[in-house]
């Protein structure tokens, strides 16, 4: 459906295509000076909310869509 060129624009219709924040990071600083760090820190709920059973389960599903 489309076709994906440089900087993630379709180059039959101009539409910007999904990056992942990597990709979008990649693009931001020179190579090889990106070194993540806490890549396995989650967001803790200090104020509880009240929805926190739903943000429980739905952490899950976004966390597996971004990768």
């Amino acid at each position: 459906m489309y076709k994906k060129v440089e900087m993630n624009v379709c180059e039959e219709c101009g539409h910007y295509l999904k990056m992942t924040s990597s990709e979008r990071i990649e693009l931001s600083i020179d190579p090889g000076t990106w070194n993540p760090m806490d890549e396995d820190m989650v967001s803790a709920d200090p104020i509880k909310f009240h929805s926190r059973n739903l943000i429980k389960s739905v952490l899950p599903l976004l966390k597996k869509r971004q990768g």
